[in-house]
């Protein structure tokens, strides 16, 4: 599972901002001049308005730590603009080229054919106008990783490290794959009924349920984070949340077990003891002032919300009583807070009484050791991030200084993986991290991302693509064995990372001098991705970007399998 698990919200204001307002990023905290003198600071990057106006050189512009919030309209403008900028220079480039080379040099560049939807279009009009045929456009990697990461976290689709370049790239390698160097072209499929059958339907038939009886379908929102949301779920009257109360008992301890195994051993923030004893006081008298507190009404609901929701995210359930047990909470909300902070419960408090500490077991971990083991790992996350893709230096540096990088960071995943917490809880057989597995996959996921071709080495020699190619195989291998295990998370961050190890290990299956077939059957690549559909085609049942991801690896393979059978 990947590291953040908090993706940005869109920011509705700036999304429905009119276009002459410009939608900026905003930092996190105020800088450094606005929190001195007590200002209202708007938090604006690259500075803030205040320091703008006094002319006066704001902390945000020197501070390389901070960290923002991106509305996703501010990155696609962004966007916009290098869009617009790419243009005009491959406008310049194709007048150079063109007085410069014959016209049959061109095709070797690195620039999408005029010609290409010809084949597609007319593979279309051979077809029988009987038979439901298929509306077909082109999509690239890059394409499908922009939507992917855009869409969900505007975070994610900043910088070098978002892997819209590395997917870029990949597309350009799979060049290799066409028998004339081509592009490699990939077809969104869309079955539609022809024209021909429409028109041979009597009125009643256009008026009657035939038409209109997926209508509920068809207005779905079409959006690659949120699948299956229809126009009903928004206008359908919703039960009172006064009506809402706890499911059956059974149910509800599945629940709160879940909930402790698995998010409890991320974020300790409620004592379980206490919790069960007031969980216990409501259930057997609902009248009683303990039953009664907004506070302790507050942390259940939110607790059977959390609980629902990461069991979903395993099981592949719809999520519908997590918004209602979420809705509820939200209804005790003000009133809880009136109670004063809620800390963070004591690390191991069970071995802590009046008189002092109680000595621990040494074989037997702390109940911190796993969230501290993944905070170290999304530490070091931050610091390859950092080093390798966004270090202002590496355009300097000498090669033995950039193999110094790698070599140190390699070294310390390697630290991190072999100092997993051991033994692991066994509170719960379905939860991802309590299981070796996990860590595993987080960890190869991490080498992937160290190895592929980024600032820092955007040119790899044999040695990296193998170990490139060598980890992102093991982080879908990991990733399969969870999901036949009943342990994999399906939700938006690891159907990103599925698709950024598939992205390394086509790359570095490809990009590979030796002959194709023999590297093919070596590396294990054509069984390994086919594991990939396998978990693609799963995600599809959430995310419908996951379809098209799928039918894409397919293809891929494919042309994978028909280059091994020839040779």
């Amino acid at each position: 599972m990947p590291l953040s698990q908090t993706p940005t919200a869109v920011d509705g204001a700036a999304a429905a901002a009119p276009a002459t307002t410009p939608c900026e990023a905003q930092a996190r905290t105020s800088c450094q001049r606005c929190h001195r003198r007590k200002k209202k600071c708007d938090r604006a990057l690259p500075q803030c308005g205040n320091c703008r106006m006094a002319r006066f050189p704001c902390s945000f512009l020197n501070d390389d730590q901070q960290t923002a919030a991106y509305p996703i309209a501010f990155v696609r403008s962004l966007e916009d603009k290098v869009r617009k900028l790419e243009d005009e220079l491959a406008a310049v480039l194709k007048n150079a080229q063109a007085a410069a080379r014959s016209d049959t040099m061109l095709e070797d560049q690195l620039m999408e054919p005029s010609g290409l939807e010809f084949p597609v279009l007319q593979a279309a009009v051979d077809q029988s106008p009987s038979q439901v045929r298929p509306i077909t456009a082109t999509t690239t990697l890059g394409d499908e990783l922009r939507l992917l990461s855009l869409e969900a976290a505007a975070e994610r689709h900043l910088g070098s490290a978002s892997g819209i370049s590395f997917a870029k790239l990949t597309q350009a390698v799979l060049r290799r794959l066409t028998p004339d160097r081509a592009d490699f072209v990939f077809h969104k499929e869309l079955e539609v009924e022809s024209t021909q059958h429409l028109l041979s339907r009597s009125p009643v038939d256009l008026l009657g349920s035939s038409l209109y009886h997926g209508f509920d379908s068809s207005t779905a929102f079409h959006h690659p984070f949120f699948c299956g949301i229809t126009l009903s779920d928004i206008t359908d009257p919703q039960p009172s949340l006064a009506d809402v109360q706890l499911p059956p008992q059974s149910h509800l301890q599945h629940l709160v077990d879940f909930y402790f195994a698995h998010s409890h051993t991320l974020y300790p923030i409620v004592r379980r003891r206490e919790f069960e004893e007031t969980l216990g006081t409501i259930l057997s008298n609902p009248q009683d002032p303990a039953a009664q507190s907004p506070l302790w009404l507050f942390r259940l609901w939110m607790i059977l919300a959390i609980g629902s929701t990461t069991y979903c995210s395993v099981a592949l359930c719809e999520e519908s009583e997590s918004m209602l047990y979420y809705n509820k909470a939200l209804g005790y909300m003000e009133d809880a807070l009136g109670y004063g902070d809620m800390p963070f419960a004591d690390a191991d408090d069970e071995d802590i009484d009046a008189t002092g500490i109680r000595q621990r077991n040494p074989l037997q971990p702390s109940t911190m050791a796993v969230p501290l083991h993944l905070l170290r790992l999304r530490q070091l996350s931050s610091k390859i991030v950092k080093s390798v893709y966004s270090n202002k230096r590496n355009a300097n540096m000498p090669i033995s200084e950039r193999e110094a990088i790698i070599y140190s960071l390699h070294r310390e995943l390697l630290d991190w993986r072999r100092g997993m917490p051991f033994p692991l809880p066994d509170t719960h057989p379905q939860v991802p991290h309590l299981s070796s597995n996990w860590y595993d996959f987080n960890y190869y996921m991490q080498v992937a991302m160290l190895y592929r071709p980024s600032p820092l080495f955007p040119t790899l020699d044999q040695a990296r693509v193998e170990t490139l190619g060598d980890a992102a195989g093991k982080a879908i291998r990991e990733a399969t064995t969870m999901h036949r295990q009943q342990r994999f998370a399906y939700n938006w961050l690891n159907l990103l990372a599925l698709f950024t190890s598939t992205l390394s290990l086509t790359y570095a299956t490809t990009a590979r001098p030796e002959n194709l077939a023999v590297v093919l059957r070596e590396s294990k690549a054509i069984e390994t991705l086919q594991l990939a559909i396998e978990l693609f085609d799963t995600l599809s049942v959430k995310f419908s970007a996951a379809k098209n991801i799928r039918r894409m690896i397919e293809e891929i393979v494919a042309r994978y399998t028909e280059i091994d059978s020839q040779a």
